[in-house]
C-alpha cells in the first residue's frame, strides 16, 4: 500500500483526527519557519524574549525548573521573592500551565528554544481546539471548518499578546468550554462544561474570569436562539426548558468553581494581599476613543510597540470571517431571534474593549497597566464563531450582499487613509492589501456556487496566507533580545552566588550593583530583595516606598541603600562589577554605593568583587516595643530610617513626628551652580527652576565638599521623572532607577575625605520644581557600634516554609522583628506556646513579642491561606460529580427533551 493510499484510509476512517492533525502542524510549521527566519536561537543570535516575557517571565521559568528539580522547596513561599512572599498566587498567574512542562526537557542555556517551542505548541493546540468546536457542534469534517480552525491560530490577539505566554490557555480552552456549554444544550451533559472551565481558572484564574464574564454572555445568546422556543408549542414548555437550562448551567458553573477551589481559594487571599488592595476607586464610564477606529484593527499586522502601553484592542480575525460574520446579520436563513442575539453580545463586547467602566470590569475592576483589553479573543472567537455558522450554511454568496459589503469596505478603507496619521501602526501598504484581499474573498463567496471544491480552496489559502502574514508583520515590529544579552549576565553572576548562598539551616541576602531583571534572585536561586511580580504583597512594596527604594504596585528594586537598610535587611553580602570591566552585553548598573568600602571585600575575581557586611542583623532581631508605634506611611525617609535605629537603641525612643535625627545629619551644600537655568525665590535648593535659552542645555549643579569619611546621601523628591530631569555626577551618568515615586535617597560619597563632588541635574523640560532636596551625612562607626549591640534571632534550623531558633531579650517588653512581610499563613510558638504575630511597618515586617528579659525558643511554619479549605471544597465537588450529578446525566437528558 502506498503512502497517498494510506493517507486516503487514514482520512476516510479517521477524519476528524486528521483534520486536528492538520490544524495542530501546521500553524507549528508555519510560525517555527518564521523563528527560523527571525534568527530565532539555535537558528541565529536572537530570541523571542521582549518587554516582560524578557523582563520577567523567563526568572519564573527558571525558579520552576528548579522547584521540579529540587522537590518543590519554594512552592508554598519564598525568600526569593522580594524579602519573602507566598508563591502560590504566582504559580496560579504565571506557572499553572501544562504547556510549562517543556521547559524541563531542556537545559538553563537552551530556555529561548524551551520557550519558542511552548509558544508554538499552544497556538498549534489552539487551533485544534477550535476545530474540535467546529467538527463536534456541526459534525463537519471538511475544509470549511479547517478554514476557520486555522485562522483562529492567527487571531490578532495571539500575535500581539505570545510574549503573554501564559494567557494564552484562555485561548486554548475557550473552544472547549463552548463545547461544554453545546453539550449542556444537546444532551444535558454538564461534565465537560465544568472541567474544561474548571481547568481554565486552575491555568490562569485571570484569563479564566473573563472567560466566565463571556460565558454568560454566550449562554444568554445560546439560550435566545435555542430550538426549542420553536419546537415546544406552549410557553410553559418553554418556560420549563428554559429554567432547567439556567439550572443546569448554574450548577455546572459552581461545580467548576468548586473543583478549582483548591487554587482559587488560596489565590484569592494572595490577590488581597497583593494587586487586589488597588482596587480602582470609581469606575469610568467615558469612551476610550472614537468607536470607528476600531476598524483599524481589522486591517492586517495593525501592531507595534506603541500598542503594547495604551493601544486598541487586538481583535484581527482575517477578511473571511469578518465579512461572513458581517452578513450573517443579514441572512434570513436564520432566526430573528438569533441574530438580534448575536448583535447584542457582538455590542456589548464592542462597546466593553472602549468604555473605561466596562474594560475596567473585565480586568478584575482594575486598570491593566500596558497590554489593553486583554480580554479580547473572546471577541474574536465570537466572530469566528458565528463567521462559521454562516459560511457552513451557504452554498452562494449573493450579489446583493457581496455589494453591501463591498461598500462598507471601501467605506472603511476611506476613512483609514483619512485618519492614517493619527494610526501609526497602519501602512498604506497593509491597507491596500487587505482591501485586494476582501475583493477576492467577495469573488471566491460569489463563484462558490458554481465553483465549491476550488472556492473552498481558494479561501482556504487566501485566509491562511492573511493570517499568517499578520503573525508575521506583527511579531517582527517588536525588537527581541539578543541571546547572550541573557547568557552573559547569568554567567557572569552565577558562579559568585553559588560561592556566597548560604548553606543549609542558615539564612541571609545577598545584592548586586548590577542587574539583568529585578527578577535575578530568581533566575540565579538565591536570597534576595528586589522583584517583578503582579502578585509582590502590597505591604512589601509599600515599605519600599516608605524607606525611599524604586517600587510601584508590581516591582521593588533595591536601588538606594543604607548602610542602615543594608543591616535591616540582612544583607549579608553586596556584589559589585570590577571598575573598568570590559563586557559585551554586560548588565546593567542601577545603584551607587560608595558606601560599599566601609565592609571589607572577601572577594575580586576580576569581575565581581565581593563585600561582606558585619553588621546584618539576620532573619530576626530585638528591637524596642516602640517600633510597632512607627507611622511609615508618608513619611520622609530619612525619618523613617532614623526612627527605626532609634528602635533598636535601648538609650533611645522611637518618635518620628519630633522629625529629629538622631543618626542621619543634615548638610550643607558648598555651593550651587546654574548653567542657564533661573530660580524663583525659595530656601535653599527648594524652588522653581526655569530654563533660560529653549536651545541650550541646563544644568542645576549641586557642590559639595566632603570634609571627612563618613557616608554622604542625597535626598531628592519622589514626583520627579525620567522625562523632566536625568542625573551626573562629576560630569559622568548616575546610575539611578528611574521608575520611583517616593522621596529617594542617593549616596554619594563614602571615604572620600576632601574630595570635591558635583551633583547635576538636567533639566529635559523648560520647568522643574525641586523640594526636599537635602544633603545628609551619617556616621559608619555610629551604625556599626549599634548593629554590634543588637540581639539577633540564632537560627537552628531554615527553610521557605518554616525555621526555628533561639534569641535573648535583655530588657522586659521587648519586640523580635521579622524581616519579612506580615501574612496570616505565618504561625508561630514561642517556647512551645503558641502566639500572635502583629504587623509593624504598615505590615512590612513582623514582630512578636518578648514580654520579659531572658533567653526564647521561636518556632514558625507558613501554611497558605484557605488551601486547606480549598482542597476539601475540591475534594468535595468532585465527589459530588461523581456521585450524583453524572449518574442522573441521562436523566436529566430524557428530561430535556
Amino acid at each position: 500500500m502506498t503512502f497517498k493510499s494510506l493517507c486516503q484510509s487514514f482520512w476516510k476512517h479517521h477524519p476528524l483526527a486528521c483534520l486536528l492533525l492538520i490544524a495542530f502542524f501546521l500553524p507549528i510549521i508555519l510560525m517555527a519557519g518564521l523563528f527560523i527566519a527571525m534568527g530565532v536561537y539555535p537558528f541565529g543570535d536572537n530570541t523571542l524574549f521582549t518587554v516582560d516575557l524578557g523582563q520577567q517571565y523567563i526568572d519564573f521559568y527558571q525558579y520552576y525548573r528548579q522547584e521540579f528539580f529540587q522537590g518543590f522547596p519554594q512552592f508554598f513561599y519564598s525568600f526569593e521573592k522580594g524579602i519573602g512572599g507566598e508563591m502560590l498566587g504566582t504559580w496560579a498567574y504565571y506557572l499553572s500551565s501544562p504547556f510549562l512542562l517543556v521547559l524541563l526537557l531542556f537545559p538553563q542555556s537552551l530556555m529561548s528554544l524551551a520557550v519558542a517551542l511552548i509558544i508554538l505548541l499552544k497556538l498549534g493546540t489552539a487551533s485544534a481546539s477550535f476545530q474540535y468546536l467546529l467538527s463536534k457542534k456541526y459534525g463537519d469534517r471538511g475544509i470549511k471548518s479547517l478554514t476557520f480552525s486555522l485562522a483562529y491560530a492567527f487571531i490578532g490577539y495571539l500575535s500581539a499578546n505570545q510574549l503573554n505566554i501564559m494567557w494564552l490557555d484562555g485561548v486554548i480552552f475557550l473552544p472547549l468550554v463552548l463545547w461544554g456549554i453545546e453539550k449542556l444544550f444537546k444532551k444535558g451533559s454538564l461534565g465537560t462544561y465544568a472541567f474544561s472551565l474548571a481547568l481554565i481558572l486552575v491555568t490562569n484564574y485571570y484569563i479564566g474570569y473573563m472567560i466566565c464574564l463571556f460565558v454568560v454572555l454566550f449562554f444568554i445568546y445560546r439560550l435566545i436562539s435555542a430550538d426549542f422556543w420553536t419546537l415546544k408549542k406552549t410557553w410553559r414548555g418553554k418556560a420549563r426548558i428554559a429554567s432547567k437550562l439556567i439550572g443546569h448551567f448554574t450548577l455546572a458553573s459552581l461545580l467548576a468553581g468548586g473543583l478549582a477551589a483548591f487554587s482559587l481559594l488560596p489565590t484569592y487571599h494572595s490577590l488581597m494581599a497583593s494587586k487586589g488592595a488597588y482596587q480602582a476607586d470609581a469606575l469610568d464610564w467615558s469612551f476610550a476613543y472614537p468607536i470607528t477606529d476600531i476598524l483599524s484593527k481589522f486591517v492586517i499586522g495593525p501592531f507595534n510597540f506603541d500598542q503594547m502601553p495604551e493601544g486598541l484592542p487586538n481583535i484581527f480575525v482575517g477578511s473571511l470571517a469578518l465579512i461572513l460574520f458581517l452578513a450573517y446579520f443579514t441572512n434570513r436563513h436564520f432566526p430573528i431571534r438569533e441574530r438580534l442575539a448575536a448583535f447584542a453580545l457582538s455590542l456589548i463586547l464592542i462597546l466593553s474593549m472602549n468604555n473605561q467602566a466596562l474594560n475596567t470590569i473585565w480586568h478584575g475592576w482594575q486598570n491593566p497597566i500596558w497590554y489593553p483589553y486583554r480580554f479580547s479573543f473572546v471577541f474574536s472567537a465570537f466572530i469566528l464563531y458565528i463567521g462559521y455558522r454562516h459560511y457552513r450554511s451557504i452554498s452562494h454568496f449573493s450579489l446583493k450582499a457581496a455589494i453591501i459589503s463591498l461598500s462598507l469596505i471601501a467605506l472603511s478603507v476611506i476613512y483609514l487613509f483619512h485618519n492614517m496619521n493619527d494610526m501609526t501602526y497602519l501602512s498604506p501598504r497593509t491597507i491596500w492589501l487587505t482591501f485586494t484581499l476582501m475583493i477576492l474573498i467577495l469573488l471566491a463567496l460569489l463563484v462558490m456556487e458554481d465553483y465549491p471544491k476550488y472556492s473552498i480552496i481558494f479561501l482556504l489559502i487566501l485566509s491562511l496566507g492573511e493570517g499568517f502574514t499578520n503573525s508575521a508583520l506583527t511579531l517582527t515590529s517588536l525588537a527581541y533580545l539578543k541571546a547572550d544579552d541573557v547568557a552573559v549576565p547569568i554567567e557572569l553572576s552565577q558562579g559568585v552566588i553559588d560561592q556566597y548562598k548560604p548553606k543549609n539551616n542558615n539564612f541571609y541576602r545577598m545584592a548586586k550593583t548590577f542587574q539583568r531583571t529585578k527578577n535575578d534572585s530568581l533566575q540565579l536561586s538565591y536570597y534576595g530583595l528586589n522583584q517583578f511580580n503582579s502578585t509582590l504583597e502590597v505591604n512589601t512594596s509599600q515599605l519600599f516606598k516608605a524607606l525611599g527604594q524604586p517600587s510601584s504596585e508590581v516591582f521593588i528594586n533595591y536601588g538606594t541603600g543604607t548602610l542602615i537598610t543594608d543591616a535591616l535587611f540582612d544583607i549579608r553580602y553586596y556584589h559589585r562589577m570590577s571598575p573598568g570591566l570590559n563586557l559585551e552585553n554586560r548588565p546593567k548598573t542601577y545603584t551607587y554605593r560608595p558606601d560599599l568600602r566601609n565592609y571589607p571585600i572577601q572577594s575580586n575575581n576580576g569581575q565581581i568583587i565581593s563585600h561582606e557586611n558585619p553588621n546584618a542583623l539576620g532573619l530576626g532581631f530585638v528591637a524596642n516595643a516602640d517600633i510597632k508605634e512607627i507611622d511609615s506611611q508618608d513619611v520622609y525617609p530619612i525619618y523613617l530610617q532614623d526612627d527605626i535605629l532609634k528602635s533598636l537603641d535601648q538609650q533611645q525612643r522611637a518618635d518620628n513626628d519630633q522629625k529629629i535625627t538622631q543618626y542621619f545629619q543634615l548638610e550643607n551644600f558648598q555651593g550651587i551652580d546654574l548653567v542657564n537655568v533661573s530660580k524663583d525665590e525659595g530656601n535653599g535648593v527648594s524652588g522653581t527652576y526655569r530654563r533660560i535659552d529653549p536651545d541650550q542645555e541646563a544644568y542645576i549643579n549641586l557642590e559639595m565638599t566632603i570634609p571627612d569619611d563618613r557616608s554622604y546621601y542625597l535626598t531628592l523628591p519622589g514626583y520627579l521623572n525620567e522625562n523632566e530631569v536625568s542625573f551626573y555626577l562629576n560630569g559622568q551618568e548616575f546610575p539611578y532607577d528611574s521608575s520611583f515615586r517616593s522621596t529617594q535617597i542617593y549616596n554619594l560619597a563614602s571615604q572620600n575625605q576632601n574630595k570635591n563632588i558635583v551633583f547635576q541635574i538636567k533639566l529635559l523640560t523648560d520647568e522643574v520644581h525641586l523640594q526636599d532636596t537635602n544633603l545628609y551625612s551619617l556616621d559608619p562607626k555610629k551604625v556599626s557600634n549599634l548593629m554590634q549591640s543588637v540581639q539577633s534571632l540564632a537560627l537552628e534550623h531554615f527553610d521557605n516554609n518554616s525555621f526555628s531558633g533561639t534569641v535573648t531579650s535583655l530588657t522586659d517588653k521587648q519586640k523580635l522583628v521579622l524581616s519579612f512581610p506580615y501574612s496570616e499563613g505565618w504561625h508561630f510558638t514561642v517556647n512551645d506556646q503558641k502566639v500572635t504575630a502583629q504587623p509593624i511597618l504598615e505590615g512590612g515586617m513582623t514582630a512578636i513579642d518578648l514580654d520579659q528579659a531572658g533567653t526564647y525558643r521561636v518556632s514558625a511554619y507558613y501554611l497558605p491561606p484557605g488551601l486547606i479549605t480549598g482542597i476539601g471544597i475540591s475534594l468535595a465537588s468532585l465527589l459530588l460529580y461523581g456521585l450524583v450529578i453524572h449518574p442522573k446525566g441521562k436523566t436529566w437528558t430524557k428530561r430535556m427533551r
